[in-house]
C-alpha cells in the first residue's frame, strides 16, 4: 500500500483514541537552520562547559555528556570559581575570623586598607602585601561574577545591589545542597537556545490539523512553537499539584480539557522553555522522571501492575501521562534512539499495562531510516514501524 494512504487511513480509522507524540524533527522540517540539533546543542554546550568537551568520544551518549556537562559547571563555575582559589592560594583564607569566603565583607575590607587604624593593623598587614591594584581588580571580577551568577539564577537581578548579588552568592556557597542551583546555569543556556519566537505557515497548517481531531499531542521538545503558531493559551491542570521541576500537569490549548486525553492539547514531556528546571536532557534527569512517573504508576495502592491508570483517581490523571497510557500513540519526528531512556522506559510499561488488562493499546512509529536495534524495540512492544523514504510523505499525509 502506499505509505501516505497507509498513514492517512491509520489516523481516519483511529481519531477517536489517537495521540501523537512528536520530536525534534518536526522542528528541523519548518525551522531548519533556525533550531538547532540535539547535537549542535550539545556541541555548544561542551564548549561552554566542559574542559575536554571538544575530545568526547563518539560513542558517549548525548544523556551522559549533558550529566558532565552539568557536574563540571557545578565544580568549576568561571571566574567565581577561579576569584575562590585565587584567595586560597595567597592564603588570605587561614584569616579565617577576618576573610573567610563564605562571609567575607570585601567592601569593609578595601575600607580597612584605605583607612587603617591599630585595630586593623593585622588585616592592612595581610594586604599591604599584595598588590592593592590587584586586589581591586579581583574585588570587582568577583562583584561581577556574583552578578553574572543571579542573573543566570534569580529573576530579580536588575533589582538587587552588588552588595546584594555578593550576599545571594555567598548564601548559595554556604550551603552545600544549594550549589545544586548551578545547574541552573546549563538549564537556562539551553532555555534561551529555544525560546524563539519563529512563525511557520506549514507549522500552522499542521497544528490546526491536529487541532481539528481534537487529539492530544505530545511533545519532546522544550520550545513553544507548536502552541504560538496557533496562539494558543496555557492551562494547568486542577486536581495536581504543580512544581516547575516537573510541570506535567501544564498544557496549551484553546480550551479546558477535562483530563489530558479529552481533547486537543499540547504536553511536554522533557520541559518547557518558561521553567528551565523542568529541562530533561541527561541521564541524571531521565532517571528522575522514571523515578516520579513510577510513583504516579504505584500509587493508590496499585500494585506493581498498575491497574489503576484508566481510572480518575490514580496520580497522574491530569498530566500527559493519562494519554500516554490510555490513547493509541502515533509517533513521528523522534529516533527514539538509546539515549531516550524514559520515553522508552515508559513505552515498556505501557505495553505490560495494555497486555496485562486487555486494553488492546496500539501504536505507530514513522520516520526515515529507521535503525534495526529501533525496530526490534518498538516491534517488541506491539508497535507499527512504518518506513518512509522521504519526509514529504508524512507531512503530506497529516492534513
Amino acid at each position: 500500500m502506499d505509505k501516505q494512504l497507509q498513514i492517512r487511513n491509520i489516523i481516519r480509522y483511529n481519531r477517536k483514541n489517537i495521540a501523537f507524540v512528536i520530536g525534534n524533527g518536526i522542528n528541523q522540517r519548518f525551522f531548519k537552520g533556525q533550531i538547532p540539533l540535539w547535537s549542535q546543542l550539545i556541541k555548544s554546550l561542551s564548549e561552554n562547559f566542559l574542559s575536554k568537551g571538544l575530545d568526547a568520544p563518539d560513542d558517549i551518549s548525548f544523556t551522559e555528556l549533558f550529566d558532565l556537562i552539568e557536574l563540571s559547571a557545578v565544580s568549576n563555575h568561571g571566574p567565581i570559581r577561579e576569584l575562590i582559589e585565587y584567595l586560597k592560594d595567597n592564603n588570605i583564607g587561614k584569616y579565617k575570623n577576618l576573610l573567610d569566603i563564605y562571609t567575607i565583607d570585601y567592601e569593609n575590607i578595601l575600607q580597612i586598607v584605605n583607612a587603617p587604624n591599630d585595630g586593623n593593623k593585622a588585616v592592612s598587614h595581610i594586604l599591604e602585601s599584595k598588590s592593592m591594584e590587584s586586589f581591586k581588580k579581583t574585588h570587582s571580577e568577583y562583584i561581577k561574577g556574583c552578578r553574572k551568577w543571579c542573573m543566570n539564577n534569580r529573576d530579580d537581578t536588575e533589582s538587587l545591589t552588588d552588595g546584594q548579588c555578593v550576599e545571594c552568592f555567598m548564601e548559595m556557597a554556604s550551603n552545600p545542597i544549594k550549589i545544586k542551583m548551578m545547574k541552573n546555569t546549563v538549564k537556562r543556556t539551553v532555555a534561551r537556545t529555544f525560546a524563539q519566537e519563529l512563525n511557520n505557515s506549514d507549522l500552522t497548517k499542521l497544528m490546526t490539523y491536529f487541532q481539528s481531531l481534537d487529539v492530544p499531542v505530545l511533545t519532546t521538545n522544550f520550545d513553544t512553537l507548536m502552541s504560538q503558531s496557533l496562539h494558543l493559551f496555557k492551562h494547568k491542570k486542577m486536581g495536581s499539584s504543580f512544581t516547575d521541576f516537573y510541570p506535567w500537569n501544564v498544557y496549551f490549548s484553546d480550551k479546558e480539557l477535562e483530563h489530558p486525553a479529552s481533547g486537543f492539547g499540547i504536553w511536554h514531556i522533557n520541559g518547557i522553555v518558561e521553567y528551565p528546571r523542568s529541562i530533561k536532557l541527561g541521564i541524571s534527569d531521565y532517571m528522575g522522571n522514571v523515578e516520579r512517573a513510577r510513583k504516579m504508576l504505584l500509587s493508590h495502592d496499585f500494585n506493581e501492575f498498575f491497574n489503576g491508570m484508566n481510572q480518575s483517581n490514580w496520580s497522574g490523571y491530569y498530566t500527559w501521562l493519562h494519554a500516554f497510557f490510555n490513547k493509541d500513540l502515533f509517533i513521528f519526528g523522534l529516533k527514539l534512539n538509546n539515549d531516550e531512556v524514559f520515553l522508552r522506559w515508559l513505552l515498556i510499561q505501557r505495553a505490560k499495562y495494555s497486555q496485562l488488562y486487555n486494553k488492546g493499546l496500539k501504536g505507530w512509529f514513522v520516520d526515515y531510516n529507521i535503525s534495526k536495534a529501533t525496530r526490534f524495540f518498538l516491534e517488541h512492544i506491539g508497535f507499527e514501524v512504518i518506513s518512509i523514504k522521504k519526509y514529504d510523505t508524512l507531512y503530506k499525509a497529516l492534513n
